[in-house]
C-alpha cells in the first residue's frame, strides 16, 4: 500500500453495510429458493426449471454487483481513491467474515 493510504471511515463504514446488505440479499435468495422446492415434488416441466434458475442467477449478479461495487465505482470516478479502496475492503471484509463465521457453524454442527 501506498505511504499517503489512509482508511476513510465513513467510507470503511459503508462498505460494512453494503456487505451486510448483500449477506441479507443472499439469505433471501437461499429462503426463496427453499420455498420453492416444496414445489418440486411436480413432474420434470422441461426448460422453465433450467431457464429460472438462469435469470435468477443473472438477475442476482446484477444486484450484487451494484450492492459490492456501486459506491466504490462512483467514488473512483470522482477521483476519490482512498474511500473507494476503503470501501471495498470493507465490503470484502464484511463478506469473508460472514462466510468463515458460516464455515465454521456447518462444521461445528455437522
Amino acid at each position: 500500500m501506498p505511504k499517503d493510504f489512509k482508511i476513510d471511515f465513513r467510507s470503511f463504514k459503508f462498505g460494512l453495510l453494503a456487505g451486510i446488505c448483500e449477506i441479507a440479499y443472499c439469505l433471501l435468495i437461499v429462503l426463496w429458493m427453499s420455498y420453492m422446492q416444496t414445489f418440486s415434488g411436480q413432474p420434470d416441466n422441461g426448460v422453465l426449471p433450467f431457464m429460472l434458475i438462469l435469470l435468477l442467477f443473472v438477475f442476482s449478479a446484477a444486484i450484487s454487483g451494484v450492492i459490492v461495487f456501486g459506491y466504490p465505482l462512483y467514488l473512483a470516478l470522482d477521483r476519490r481513491f482512498n474511500e473507494a479502496a476503503s470501501a471495498i475492503i470493507a465490503t470484502l471484509t464484511a463478506l469473508a467474515l460472514a462466510a468463515l463465521s458460516g464455515f465454521v457453524i456447518v462444521i461445528t454442527f455437522i
